[in-house]
């Protein structure tokens, strides 16, 4: 059985924390998020990936979409918003993507994703990035999948 344990709350004030360095702010906002996590097989039922999908709140989508219009249209292209999913997924790496995957007692690497873009839904900015294992994994013991901010100096955890 996988379980997937969201803490998003926390990781995401980080992840803003991280993408507010690179737009033009005095102070970082509170985001919210509506995430989904999708587990990915391969043709012979291993696990390959991690799909994605993060909503930001309306008004994480206002601020961080903030002066990106570039040809002043009135709406984002998605070549207009290549650079900020960019920025988004390269401060993620720091936070290991805030995912964890653990076969019995086995810790599952990542690599980066390099499938990722950002998208309006419901008038809302979404994340969508694929999160490659290494290299896929097969599922012979329990699994748990765990999104959420990792402490270093928390004793259940490494």
């Amino acid at each position: 059985m996988i379980r997937f344990v969201a803490h998003l709350a926390a990781a995401v004030s980080v992840f803003a924390l991280a993408l507010a360095a690179s737009l033009p702010a005095k102070a970082h906002p509170h985001v919210f998020v509506d995430a989904k996590a999708e587990i990915v097989f391969d043709a012979n039922g291993r696990i390959a990936a991690v799909r994605h999908i993060w909503q930001f709140d309306e008004a994480f989508t206002s601020y961080a979409t903030l002066n990106l219009d570039a040809d002043n249209n009135g709406e984002l292209t998605d070549a207009e918003l290549a650079p900020l999913a960019r920025t988004n997924v390269e401060s993620l790496q720091e936070f290991d993507f805030f995912t964890y995957l653990t076969i019995g007692n086995r810790k599952i690497p990542f690599v980066p994703p390099t499938e990722y873009f950002l998208q309006f839904h419901d008038q809302r900015l979404t994340l969508f990035y694929t999160l490659p294992l290494s290299e896929p994994a097969t599922v012979d013991a329990p699994a748990e999948l765990e999104s959420s901010i990792r402490s270093t100096s928390s004793p259940s955890r490494s």
